[in-house]
């Protein structure tokens, strides 16, 4: 898990940036195992109509729980 949250937090950073910045950036702060998973996530998201990063957030939108009262259910 926390190898994923690496993975996600260099994706989205690295995702703002432009090259060569992009591979500056990915060359400072990732290991070469990290850096060769963001990179083929990073062509994946080059090459899709929907950005990867609006997919990751409407998945954890989607798994979040939803409002539930506190107290049950309220019946009219």
């Amino acid at each position: 898990m926390e190898q994923w949250n690496q993975v996600e937090e260099l994706f989205l950073a690295a995702a703002e940036l432009a090259e060569p910045a992009r591979s500056v950036f990915l060359e400072r702060h990732a290991s070469p195992e990290l850096r060769r998973e963001v990179e083929s996530l990073l062509l994946y998201d080059s090459s899709n109509t929907q950005p990867f990063a609006t997919i990751i957030e409407e998945s954890a939108v989607s798994m979040a729980p939803q409002h539930r009262p506190a107290f049950g259910w309220r019946y009219d």
